[in-house]
């Protein structure tokens, strides 16, 4: 009985040993680099580490040692199963939290629709590179643009094919864009994007990719962008760099929509 018992219980116990390293390499390596995966992983590799113990110790008790052996070993054992199942219960609901939280915080910071930043979490991002444009000298860029006769669409088509359509340009806009680049819905079919430590120049450049790819879109129904832009040379607030590449973006649609003017 008890060489069956040892059998069974080195067999289980290597499964498990090797299932518990699996998942808290899993946890570690792939998890975010924040408390919650990492105390999760370490519980884990902790319990298997305890279980290839137990595992050696198979090969070292002595032959009539059962299942409920009132051994130093088999206490360590069980009380590290339980300490150590409330840690891991723990960890896993510190990792639940923190992902829920995650999705909330997105939810909140972007626009549903196209999955771009919200005016608000957008705003916040360019007070912040202002600051820091103004304290390095560095210039910053502020885009906005409008799809053309965006309501023709709408009036036309209807709102579903609307929607597509922003998606649509959102789509082209996010690919135009630079990796450091931060793209923001303003409102109904205006986007605003975030071009730090750019200088005007290389600003048209980028705006003028963009309004090429929507251009060259083969979507149905077609549609183009008239985009402002505008450069904090001067110490401007945000929002009046807002106000110029405003009046630049209108001014390209009072000059035949489908273009790009620089404030």
């Amino acid at each position: 009985v008890s060489a069956s018992y040892q059998l069974r219980s080195t067999v289980l116990t290597t499964y498990a040993a090797t299932a518990m390293l699996l998942h808290a390499r899993v946890i570690y390596k792939h998890g975010d680099p924040i408390f919650a995966y990492r105390f999760t992983a370490f519980v884990i590799a902790t319990e298997a580490v305890v279980t290839i113990l137990r595992l050696i110790s198979f090969f070292y008790d002595r032959p009539d040692i059962g299942l409920f052996e009132n051994s130093l070993g088999q206490t360590v054992y069980v009380s590290s199963f339980l300490y150590g199942g409330t840690l891991a219960g723990l960890g896993f609901t510190l990792m639940a939290s923190t992902r829920v939280r995650k999705e909330l915080e997105h939810l909140a910071s972007h626009d549903s629709l196209t999955g771009c930043l919200s005016r608000r979490a957008w705003l916040e991002i360019c007070e912040q590179e202002m600051d820091r444009s103004v304290r390095s000298g560095r210039p910053m860029t502020l885009l906005i643009m409008d799809i053309d006769h965006f309501k023709k669409v709408n009036d036309n088509y209807g709102h579903q094919v609307g929607d597509r359509v922003i998606v649509s340009v959102v789509k082209h806009a996010t690919t135009a864009l630079r990796r450091a680049d931060s793209l923001g819905r303003y409102g109904g079919e205006e986007f605003v994007a975030l071009l730090p430590e750019t200088g005007a120049e290389q600003a048209l450049v980028v705006a003028e990719r963009i309004r090429t790819a929507v251009e060259k879109s083969a979507d149905d129904p077609r549609c183009t962008v008239s985009i402002g832009i505008a450069t904090n040379n001067v110490k401007l607030s945000v929002d009046g760099l807002l106000t110029l590449a405003d009046e630049a973006m209108y001014r390209a649609k009072h000059n035949g929509r489908n273009r790009v003017e620089t404030a």
